[in-house]
């Protein structure tokens, strides 16, 4: 997670709410802060897409206090399949975004290759830190993925990827609200390939994480992701990585353990 990788590089975090537009900056109190760390595309856990005006309100802030923004598209591809925005990067007119992705979600884990945009003055500066680095990235791993661009296709493969993950999570929420919905609120609102569960009853998402996992049912629980206190009580799920039989088999699984609770 961003949050530990940054404190262990000794930064002082100052957390910011997000609501249903993205993050909100009223509840950022620091000053002179060095840079803000979003995922507008797709915040997670909750899934929420930054609005427009949010990230026009984000640029002018970062422009004033003269600061950067490190914007993580991280599994952008999934979440912007349904009435996209532009990225932060694009719309910015200070060079004042740090924009980073990934082909992890896209591709697959294993490949371990991302890229970063820089503005111009930044270049210079991270290119330095990157060569005092021991972590390179083959060299045919990345002419392999320049012809897979170029050739177009990466753009077939997206278009196949989103087509499943749709039909997946159509699935998904059709058995799970079958077989699940006395325990469990599914929010369906969310974007990218997971959704949270919100827990009805009065047991704790940390207890129910631990008992799915005795039995191999790999969830998070909701409350896990917050920084400072808070009564978020769910579980975060996948749901793109399993085909249809696994997703019946693993959500009726659920039902059993949640029966004896």
């Amino acid at each position: 997670m961003a949050h530990s990788l940054f404190k262990n590089l000794g930064a002082l975090i100052q957390p910011a709410p997000v609501d249903d537009e993205g993050i909100n900056l009223k509840g950022i109190n620091c000053t002179n802060p060095k840079f803000v760390y979003t995922t507008p595309s797709c915040q997670y856990p909750t899934g929420v897409k930054m609005s427009m005006s949010r990230r026009f309100q984000l640029l002018n802030w970062a422009a004033v206090n003269e600061t950067y923004i490190i914007e993580d598209d991280y599994n952008h591809e999934f979440s912007n399949w349904e009435k996209p925005l532009g990225s932060l990067f694009g719309m910015d007119l200070q060079e004042r975004v740090v924009y980073l992705g990934t082909f992890n979600k896209l591709i697959h884990p294993s490949l371990r290759l991302g890229y970063i945009i820089l503005p111009e003055q930044l270049i210079g500066p991270v290119s330095g830190l990157y060569q005092q680095s021991s972590r390179f990235v083959p060299r045919q791993d990345q002419k392999a993925m320049s012809a897979f661009i170029q050739k177009d296709y990466l753009n077939k493969h997206l278009r196949k990827v989103i087509d499943t993950a749709q039909h997946r999570k159509e699935y998904f929420v059709e058995q799970f609200n079958a077989i699940l919905g006395d325990w469990f609120q599914l929010e369906t609102s969310c974007l990218g390939l997971h959704l949270i569960a919100h827990i009805k009853k009065k047991q704790s998402d940390l207890y129910i994480e631990q008992k799915l996992m005795d039995q191999n049912i790999r969830v998070h629980a909701l409350s896990r992701y917050y920084i400072l206190p808070n009564d978020a009580n769910g579980l975060v799920m996948g749901f793109c990585s399993v085909n249809q039989k696994q997703i019946k088999e693993t959500i009726r699984k659920i039902g059993e353990i949640m029966g004896q609770l």
